[in-house]
């Protein structure tokens, strides 16, 4: 986790600020935040250029999807699903100093909540195993994403070199970029959450096993000594718990927003991929972009639900484990006084 940790640190820092998604460089290795005067001019300029692009990116997404015949509901579609990405891109821009401060809260808290526990604890293979699997396949997915938006734009503009068709082609990369790397860092976020919770939980199934020993061999002298390791796993449950809440805190409108984008997106999709099929008769290669593109944007709606659900089915699985080491209280007094 750790490798990841830095890795996506690093990649994330440079590009957002590349992007104007903030203008501060988190160091992993002191764990301290530093805004130095290139990256606010950075900053500064990439949010004037993105504000200013945002009516013209709006404009040319409407006039191009007006030029396919659609019913009603899918121009109120397409207006409210633009209005949503501009405002969410506004709201990233205007916002980033706060989202900043508890992003660097987030991280300061988890970092030293791995120095002090969880890092002691060994690895478990499957652990790491599925949950790298699972960031992988974000990562890659969301950059994917992000690519076929440039090739679906150059094919409708049917790769006409302009200059002006080149600066619509960046801001609309560029703003495309802020809204997945936005849902991209909340997921990061819950994503290392739930790697800990992982840990947690199988740590509490050890202990109920060798507490659970303990007691059908009378030792009670082992429950003792267990008494105060459940006293720690107890701590690191409630601190990831918290984070876990700053995190949702942080990026509950964001999030929102950007999961109803999502879900729209697939749905105008796959309305559009009907047309193109049969009514425009598309080439087959915009037929394979269009469905490559489907596709991975019902990935990455699936990957961001996912995150979602076992983040919270980890969280309570380790509460019911906590639960059946409460049931054992009365047979050591050093877990009767923790339990309460």
């Amino acid at each position: 986790m750790n490798m990841h940790s830095a890795c996506y640190q690093r990649f994330y820092n440079y590009v957002a600020i590349s992007l104007g998604m903030t203008s501060f460089n988190y160091n992993a290795t002191t764990a301290t935040y530093k805004q130095r005067l290139w990256m606010r001019v950075l900053a500064l300029v990439g949010n004037l250029c993105t504000v200013l692009s945002l009516p013209f990116i709006f404009r040319d997404a409407m006039e191009r999807t007006s030029a396919i015949q659609w019913n009603p509901t899918m121009t109120y579609t397409n207006y409210l699903t633009y209005s949503v990405r501009t405002l969410v891109v506004l709201y990233t821009i205007l916002k980033r100093g706060k989202i900043d401060l508890v992003n660097y809260e987030v991280l300061r808290k988890y970092r030293c909540l791995r120095e002090t526990y969880l890092g002691q604890l060994p690895r478990v293979a499957l652990i790491e195993r599925r949950m790298n699997r699972l960031f992988y396949a974000k990562y890659i997915n969301m950059s994917m994403l992000i690519l076929l938006t440039a090739v679906i734009f150059l094919q409708i503009r049917g790769f006409e070199f302009t200059w002006s068709n080149l600066y619509l082609l960046l801001m609309v990369l560029q703003t495309t970029a802020i809204l997945h790397l936005t849902i991209f860092n909340f997921f990061w976020f819950l994503w290392s959450i739930c790697c800990s919770l992982k840990y947690v939980q199988w740590r509490i199934r050890n202990l109920l096993l060798e507490m659970s020993e303990s007691v059908r061999t009378g030792k009670r002298w082992r429950l003792n000594m267990l008494a105060a390791e459940v006293q720690r796993i107890l701590e690191a449950h409630w601190q990831l718990s918290e984070l876990a809440r700053l995190v949702t805190q942080n990026y509950r409108f964001l999030a929102l927003a950007l999961f109803f984008d999502e879900i729209t997106s697939v749905v105008r999709q796959l309305y559009y991929g009907f047309i193109f099929t049969f009514d425009h008769r598309a080439e087959l290669y915009f037929l394979v972009v269009g469905t490559v593109y489907f596709f991975a944007m019902v990935l990455d709606v699936y990957l961001n639900f996912l995150i979602c659900d076992i983040t919270v089915r980890a969280y309570y699985a380790c509460v019911h484990q906590l639960d059946n080491i409460y049931a054992l209280d009365s047979h050591c007094k050093a877990l009767e006084e923790t339990v309460s």
